[in-house]
């Protein structure tokens, strides 16, 4: 089981890359991997990421996916939290300024983080068709009607459920169920 404060140090292994910011950013706190990866590390490690993949900088892509893959394999419930939000913080930049086709990411995962992606993506689908006013459009300016049942994460089908029969979002994101 990879632990809550193993799992930065297996990210940093597969991006070195990161491992500059990371230092710059935390440098000798002794903070836990998950007081501090939710929040500033996530967005963080995601924005490095989608520079990295619009260098065409991705022949570590592999690696670091095989990482999150096994952070939600193989980790504890805040390792797996994380990972989740890790692909929900790539999914976020995806359509905010410069878009980068969220589906691109989706080739580099595993098939347990492939099959979160795809809940993620249905469940956002989900909320834009209930919210089309406040939802962000896809590049066609289509909203596709979701079925929550498609959504097969448990929790976020719960939440998908909650939001057709109140007709308004849950008052938290969706990693917050993890």
């Amino acid at each position: 089981m990879i632990a809550e404060n193993e799992m930065m140090e297996l990210l940093l292994e597969a991006c070195p890359s990161f491992r500059p910011t990371w230092e710059v950013l935390f440098g000798e706190q002794k903070k836990s991997a998950t007081e501090l990866f939710p929040g500033v590390v996530t967005v963080s490690f995601g924005r490095h990421l989608t520079r990295m993949f619009n260098r065409c900088d991705t022949k570590h892509f592999p690696d670091i996916f095989s990482a999150v893959e096994r952070l939600f394999v193989e980790g504890d419930a805040p390792a797996q939290a994380c990972a989740f939000g890790l692909l929900e913080e790539l999914r976020e930049i995806s359509n905010v300024g410069r878009p980068t086709e969220p589906d691109r990411f989706r080739q580099f995962l595993g098939p347990y983080s492939a099959d979160k992606w795809d809940d993620l993506i249905r469940y956002w689908h989900l909320v834009e068709a209930h919210f089309p006013c406040k939802a962000r459009q896809s590049r066609s300016g289509d909203v596709l009607p979701v079925d929550p049942d498609s959504i097969q994460d448990p929790r976020l089908r719960r939440l998908a459920r909650a939001l057709c029969q109140s007709g308004r979002p849950a008052n938290r994101s969706p990693e917050a169920e993890i």
